[in-house]
């Protein structure tokens, strides 16, 4: 029982550790777009990238 804890702990860090560098590159991003067409696209990657982790979560929680 101790191993699969341990694993899905492990699993879980991983996840949030992706979560983070990705939310890192968004705030980087977030500093390029100079026009409103590409802030535009901006917004609407990283609304994708918060949705993939949402989505992430939902799927891990019910296993």
């Amino acid at each position: 029982m101790s191993w699969m804890q341990a694993k899905r702990f492990s699993e879980l860090a991983a996840s949030y550790a992706l979560a983070a560098h990705e939310i890192g590159l968004i705030k980087e991003q977030s500093l390029l777009p100079d026009t409103p067409e590409k802030f535009s696209l901006f917004v609407g990657d990283a609304e994708n990238a918060f949705s993939r982790e949402h989505t992430q979560w939902v799927a891990r929680k019910d296993v």
